[in-house]
């Protein structure tokens, strides 16, 4: 009795082992853990004339558009570009939209967009390359008034609501404006 009791285990034993096995072999294998964290989305830089920068104003209508006006050799434009980057962060989930539009001449590409990768700006980035053709229209559009930075507000129906020009708010205030932009 006792042969056959061990018998029987042992054929119980292999039998589950067989279809262990079998199970395995039909399930996919599990793929491998990543090493490597997920790469973080191209920080990119676009030459665009006027007509291409106003082009891209009216494709965020039905958005809040807040605008950036700088370049690398502009200390003050460098101090102040990580708030418009944390500015980004913290109000595109709730449908901020930002640009930045880089008045370094065309032939500095390459150092725009190392200063934007840098800072992680992952919001599209304009090098604007007709500068001097327009900088009236700059004026009429944006509120520009020829000095660096320069930031202007769009509501969501296209309309500049302010402009550094305009008024010179501080980060609280231009935080409460956009709240409130977001908010109609």
């Amino acid at each position: 009795m006792r042969i056959f009791v061990m018998l029987s285990l042992w054929t119980v034993l292999i039998a589950g082992v067989a279809v262990s096995t079998s199970c395995r072999q039909l399930l996919p294998p599990s793929p491998p853990l990543p090493d490597d964290p997920v790469p973080a989305l191209p920080v990119e830089v676009r030459p665009v004339d006027f007509a291409g920068l106003r082009a891209a104003l009216t494709e965020a209508q039905g958005k809040v558009v807040l605008v950036d006006f700088w370049a690398t050799w502009c200390g003050p434009c460098r101090a102040s570009f990580p708030d418009f980057v944390k500015m980004y962060q913290k109000y595109s989930p709730h449908g901020l939209v930002c640009f930045s539009v880089s008045l370094d001449e065309p032939h500095d590409q390459g150092r725009v967009l190392s200063f934007l990768q840098e800072r992680e700006a992952l919001f599209p980035n304009f090098l604007l390359t007709d500068f001097d053709q327009s900088e009236k229209l700059l004026a009429t559009q944006f509120g520009y008034a020829g000095s660096i930075p320069h930031m202007a507000l769009f509501d969501k129906a296209g309309q500049r609501v302010w402009d550094k020009k305009q008024k010179n708010l501080s980060t609280s205030q231009l935080h409460r404006l956009i709240e409130s932009e977001l908010t109609k």
